[in-house]
């Protein structure tokens, strides 16, 4: 098969504008590259049923119904230098990109979300995905929003990422466990700018975090046996509730190193 490629295209007020649905190994100059797609009632590019190891690429989605990106039950793509904004119009699954029902070691790389209803980035019920170098600002609520409702969201890394002015967190896991965060700039958060809530076996390395309310936030009993190695909190600009503030969580299963 020569693949599917869908390029350089102007797609407007459908129900999903761009649909991969069991396609595979579009990639290498083929894949979903440099399309503007809006109004959409559904989401503006949607892969699903097992569509692996594909190309999304330097595409623009904005002001669609749901999700600007929706990628669900599809895993080893390449997600990379896309711009999603302005979705959730309608108010169902209102996120930038949403990465959702074991969609497992796809790479997000230099993307930007921004003025989504909910969510900039959503790491629904998957596994070691990348996600990196992104910037994520003013959502509706979190900017990366890492959760495992039923099936575990684990071994995700999310690193060198920048999160801003977000009304709940920059960046959350909740019911997640055994996720990497390194190097990410969060700021300007309303409530948290990292948030940990009943997820255990984190890692937080070199992360900054700074002119939020709590630079960090852990929270729920079984939130524990997380690591936090070389953070620093409010030095660029002072976190106004607490640097890192503990609720209902066994302190003693929780590690700074050189913090």
């Amino acid at each position: 098969s020569e693949g599917v490629t869908v390029e350089k295209s102007r797609l407007r007020n459908n129900m999903s504008s761009i649909v991969l649905s069991g396609s595979l190994n579009n990639n290498s100059g083929k894949g979903i590259l440099s399309n503007s797609v809006s109004g959409a009632t559904g989401s503006g590019i949607f892969l699903t049923s097992s569509s692996n190891t594909n190309s999304v690429l330097s595409n623009l989605s904005f002001s669609n119904g749901q999700a600007g990106l929706n990628i669900e039950s599809s895993s080893s793509n390449t997600i990379s230098s896309n711009m999603s904004y302005g979705n959730g119009t309608l108010g169902l699954n209102p996120y930038g990109i949403w990465v959702r029902t074991s969609s497992n070691n796809n790479t997000l790389s230099s993307n930007t979300s921004y003025g989504n209803a909910s969510y900039g980035i959503y790491l629904d019920s998957s596994s070691n995905n990348t996600l990196s170098s992104s910037t994520i600002f003013d959502n509706g609520s979190d900017g990366i929003f890492i959760y495992a409702p039923s099936v575990v969201s684990a071994n995700n890394l999310v690193i060198s990422n920048t999160v801003y002015n977000h009304a709940s967190g920059d960046i959350t896991a909740q019911n997640a466990g055994n996720n990497i965060l390194i190097a990410n700039t969060t700021y300007r958060a309303t409530n948290h700018g990292l948030y940990l809530y009943g997820s255990d076996n984190n890692t937080f390395i070199a992360n900054n975090s700074y002119s939020n309310q709590n630079g960090l936030s852990l929270q729920g009993g079984n939130t524990s046996n997380n690591i936090v190695i070389n953070d620093t909190y409010g030095g660029s600009g002072a976190n106004t509730g607490a640097d890192a503030m503990f609720h209902t969580v066994v302190v003693s299963k929780i590690r700074f190193y050189n913090g």
